[in-house]
C-alpha cells in the first residue's frame, strides 16, 4: 500500500510539473503576441481573446488586430470565420473554391496561422504544423458565403460532401462566434466592426438552420 501511495504521489508531482511547464510556455506565447506584457498584465489583445470561446481565441484575435476585417463584407466575414468553427475531418483535405475571393482570404488566414505556429514552436509548445494549419478548414466557406447572401439550404448543400447536420451545427457555432467577436470589438471600442459582426450574424440566422425544431 505504501508503494502504491508513493507511486501516486510521484505521478501527481510529474503531472504538476508538466502543467507548470505548459503554463510557462503558454505565457511565453502570450507575451510574444502582446496578449500580456512582461509583468503578465492583460493587454488589449488579451481583452479581446477573453471574449472568445467558440474557436481558437488566439488566431481569432490575431485576425481582428490584423485589420483585414475592416474591408470585408459581412458575408465574406462569415465565410472566413467558418474556417475556425468547422472541425470535421475526412481523408481528403483538399478543397476547390468556387469563389476566388474566398480562396484569397483563406490564403491570408493560413499566413496568420503559420506566424502563430512559429510563435508556438519558438515557445517549445509541441504541436504539429500540418495538423494546426489543417484546423483552419475552408470546406464551409463557399456554403457559408452563399447562405449569408440569401441562398436556400438545399442550394448550398447541392453537390457538397458535408452532411446536412454538420452544416447546421457549423452555422450555429459560427453565429456564436460572430456574437463573441461583436462583443470583443465593443470591448475595445471598435463600434463599426461590432456592427459588421452583428450584420454578419443577422445574415446567417434564418431558415431551417435556426428553426426551433428540425422536425417542423
Amino acid at each position: 500500500e505504501k508503494s502504491i501511495n508513493l507511486l501516486r504521489t510521484q505521478l501527481e508531482d510529474c503531472n504538476k510539473m508538466v502543467l507548470e511547464d505548459d503554463l510557462k510556455c503558454m505565457k511565453r506565447v502570450l507575451r510574444r503576441l502582446n496578449f500580456i506584457d512582461k509583468n503578465e498584465i492583460v493587454q488589449m489583445k488579451g481583452r479581446v481573446a477573453c471574449e472568445v470561446s467558440a474557436c481558437d481565441e488566439i488566431i481569432a484575435t490575431e485576425l481582428m488586430f490584423s485589420g483585414m476585417f475592416q474591408d470585408m463584407e459581412p458575408s465574406e466575414l462569415a465565410a472566413l470565420l467558418s474556417c475556425l468553427v468547422y472541425d470535421e475531418r475526412n481523408s481528403d483535405m483538399n478543397y476547390t473554391f468556387k469563389n476566388q475571393k474566398l480562396a484569397d482570404l483563406h490564403n491570408v488566414l493560413l499566413e496568420h496561422g503559420k506566424r502563430v505556429f512559429k510563435v508556438y514552436q519558438d515557445a517549445k509548445i509541441n504541436i504539429d504544423e500540418t495538423e494546426y494549419l489543417a484546423s483552419l478548414n475552408p470546406k464551409m466557406m463557399d456554403m457559408t458565403f452563399m447562405w449569408a447572401n440569401g441562398a436556400g439550404f438545399s442550394e448550398i448543400c447541392k453537390g457538397a460532401d458535408i452532411y446536412e447536420g454538420s452544416v447546421i451545427r457549423c452555422l450555429r457555432r459560427l453565429d456564436e462566434l460572430l456574437k463573441e467577436m461583436a462583443a470583443a470589438a465593443k470591448a475595445i471600442g471598435n463600434l463599426d466592426l461590432e456592427d459588421k459582426f452583428n450584420q454578419s450574424s443577422k445574415r446567417i440566422r434564418r431558415g431551417i438552420v435556426f428553426a426551433g425544431s428540425l422536425y417542423i
